[in-house]
């Protein structure tokens, strides 16, 4: 059986991401499950990355076990000065949030952040976090950026430990 892990995703995506990873991502966080399904079928092919060699990578933004996911990948829209009036117009970058559950037994989540990290907009360092049924505090998850030659971002999973003494007792 195993245990559902919950998993919240927020992250922007920069303005320059390759269009294959857009539309991978449009895969994952929109439409319905047959609508992912027909998307994913009509990809010609995935990047060579440990996340999409797990058997269930196209889990992440669909499954869930008691409720339908909240899903959305949105165009971001800033306020321009064009004439007389300022106007929504869409920055070029995109934003996911995303609060579904799925069973990680192949370390889906976790490949997950690392495989998007290179294409994300750093907010303050948080994306997102995971907790199992068994945890009381969830595993969250940052990106770090590292100033050694080329500027590049990695994952870091901050475990914040399960207190267990010192609780007031009800």
């Amino acid at each position: 059986m195993g245990f559902y892990t919950e998993i919240f995703i927020k992250l922007q995506l920069k303005k320059d991401t390759p269009q294959h990873v857009v539309d991978i991502c449009r895969m994952l966080f929109e439409g319905t499950p047959k609508e992912k399904y027909e998307r994913k079928q009509q990809m010609p092919d995935f990047p060579d990355h440990p996340f999409f060699e797990c058997q269930r990578w196209d889990y992440i933004g669909t499954l869930t076990q008691s409720y339908d996911p909240v899903t959305c990948m949105r165009q971001v829209m800033a306020y321009t000065d064009e004439g007389d009036e300022n106007t929504l117009v869409p920055t070029g970058e995109w934003e996911i949030v995303s609060l579904n559950e799925l069973k990680d037994y192949g370390n889906e989540i976790e490949l997950f952040f690392n495989w998007i990290a290179p294409y994300a907009v750093p907010m303050n360092g948080f994306v997102g976090y995971a907790m199992t049924e068994e945890q009381d505090i969830p595993s969250r998850f940052f990106y770090v950026t590292h100033k050694k030659g080329e500027a590049t971002q990695s994952v870091h999973v901050l475990n914040v430990p399960q207190p267990t003494e010192n609780l007031p007792r009800i």
